[in-house]
């Protein structure tokens, strides 16, 4: 299952709100061609929603350090950032921690 928020109209008119993508569990990069792959496929209805995790046991089943809060929001700020470019211009760079 795609952790990502896709939203897709159901029947009733109102929209579905799926997982959220965790920073730390992918890396940006692919994370951001993930997202394009499925706004694609959805037809434009794709919504990215990120978060920086909480939930200590699902990086756990990965195998992956949660870490300190500050770790996870300075991992989550980068994350954004470069995903951001990576979705916004056609060359992209970035120099991070």
């Amino acid at each position: 299952m795609l952790e990502y928020a896709v939203k897709t109209p159901p029947q009733h008119g109102r929209w579905q709100d799926f997982p959220r993508c965790v920073v730390c569990y992918r890396h940006p990069a692919f994370t951001a061609n993930m997202a394009t792959t499925v706004d694609i496929i959805s037809g434009g209805l794709f919504e990215l929603g990120m978060g920086a995790g909480w939930n200590v046991g699902e990086p756990d089943s990965y195998g992956i350090e949660l870490g300190a809060i500050k770790q996870r929001l300075d991992r989550f700020e980068e994350g954004v950032e470069v995903i951001v470019r990576l979705l916004g211009q056609e060359v992209a760079g970035f120099v991070g921690e």
